[in-house]
């Protein structure tokens, strides 16, 4: 798998790794450790809860967006993460498609 290359090249160079993590948490949680990163950020994680506690055990910070204005799921994700591992995001740009942002660009004002 290609992914496996950059974390390997992040540890040799003693450079934090951000993973794009929506739908791919578990799979990056389960073998990021592996790894020796002192810096990971879990950009858009994904719904797992089972996966959040050892994410939080590992250190890494957690991104949410706009999104938690409207998934129940997302926002009971957040209720569990630690402050001190918690970002907000817009992870813009992006043109959301659901109410209260329909149609709209993303922009720091929707955090």
């Amino acid at each position: 798998m290609v992914f496996k290359e950059m974390p390997s090249i992040a540890e040799k160079l003693q450079f934090p790794i951000i993973v794009h993590s929506c739908c791919a948490a578990k799979q990056m949680i389960e073998m990021l450790p592996s790894y020796n990163i002192n810096k990971v950020l879990m950009h858009w994680f994904s719904h797992l809860i089972s996966a959040l506690s050892k994410a939080v055990e590992n250190g890494y910070l957690i991104t949410e967006g706009p999104p938690l204005v409207y998934s129940k799921d997302l926002r009971e994700v957040v209720r569990r993460i630690p402050l001190t591992n918690f970002l907000t995001e817009t992870d813009g740009p992006v043109i959301y498609k659901k109410p209260p942002f329909n149609g709209k660009m993303s922009m720091p004002s929707f955090l």
